[in-house]
């Protein structure tokens, strides 16, 4: 159950047996499945007699920012403008239907965005992802693929998806212009990298713009690293931080990167040396930069 609904008299209730758990009752209960696209003209129907509460401040959303809940709010807002809305619901006249209807409407932002839930009013299309895996193949089944409404961004989400390696897959980006196309594989239990010489297997990679590998097992010497980094010709923004790495390349250096996290790595020193000074000049660039630090014989300096 999603949420409940107040009705203004109890007999109005009874018009909608077949979507609400009760019948001549003043409160309601709404199933998750009326929050659909198909239903966005019953919704807007049910809202001339019913008043929808769906938490408070210190609530946590109870709805998913995805496009079905978009699509409702797009349809209100533009059937609303701010002016009543009146349009005809079978034995109804539908009207003074405006966003002041959906004053407690909270939806969470998918994790992959990294945003916080927000009313459905004030967040922007960008917050909201639709589920589109029809644009990817040969990805595990565990990875779900999202674009954004009227964008041609791509999110591959491979969060917590049981990997032991990185993902062999196509992605049919509508767009070749600068497009976001983000894969998160964090959380998972990768430990080596790949070769992207294979273009029909790990092609993803020369297209990739923010790659995520937080958190898994990565323990490559710094030549096998160097020969991954060569394959991101697209990133923008790349994270190598929480894994098992000794050492990073110079050829970092040469990344045209907005943001970059390689911190909780075990680095030796003694393969670190070139990073200091680097590390002091891009502090804006290079996330958590005063915590990194190198350690030889179990000393930290």
């Amino acid at each position: 159950m999603c949420a409940k609904y107040h009705f203004l008299h109890p007999g109005h209730c009874k018009y909608f047996p077949h979507v609400y758990y009760c019948k001549y009752q003043q409160a309601c209960v709404i199933p998750c499945t009326a929050f659909s696209r198909l239903h966005k003209r019953l919704l807007a129907a049910l809202l001339s007699f019913a008043q929808i509460d769906l938490g408070t401040e210190t609530v946590s959303p109870l709805l998913y920012c995805d496009c079905s809940l978009y699509e409702f709010r797009e349809f209100v807002m533009f059937r609303g403008q701010g002016r009543n809305l009146t349009f005809d619901f079978q034995y109804f006249h539908v009207s003074h239907l405006s966003d002041t209807n959906f004053q407690t409407w909270k939806c969470s932002p998918h994790r992959i965005l990294g945003r916080s839930p927000g009313s459905i009013f004030h967040l922007n299309a960008t917050d909201f992802l639709c589920e589109n895996n029809s644009l990817g193949e040969f990805w595990p089944r565990q990875c779900k693929i999202y674009t954004q409404p009227n964008l041609d961004n791509v999110y591959v989400d491979c969060f917590g998806a049981d990997l032991h390696e990185i993902p062999q897959g196509l992605i049919h980006l509508n767009s070749t212009s600068a497009a976001d196309f983000v894969v998160s594989l964090e959380s998972n239990s990768i430990a080596s990298l790949v070769d992207c010489s294979d273009g029909v297997k790990y092609g993803w990679l020369h297209q990739v713009t923010k790659l995520v590998l937080s958190d898994n097992r990565i323990a490559v010497s710094s030549m096998e690293l160097e020969r991954f980094l060569s394959c991101l010709i697209s990133v923008k923004e790349l994270y190598l931080d929480g894994n098992h790495i000794s050492s990073f390349p110079p050829s970092l250096t040469r990344m045209n990167l907005s943001e970059l996290a390689i911190d909780n790595n075990p680095l030796t020193c003694c393969g670190s040396i070139w990073m200091k000074s680097w590390l002091q000049n891009q502090k804006d660039v290079v996330r958590n930069a005063k915590s990194i630090s190198c350690n030889n014989k179990g000393e930290r300096n």
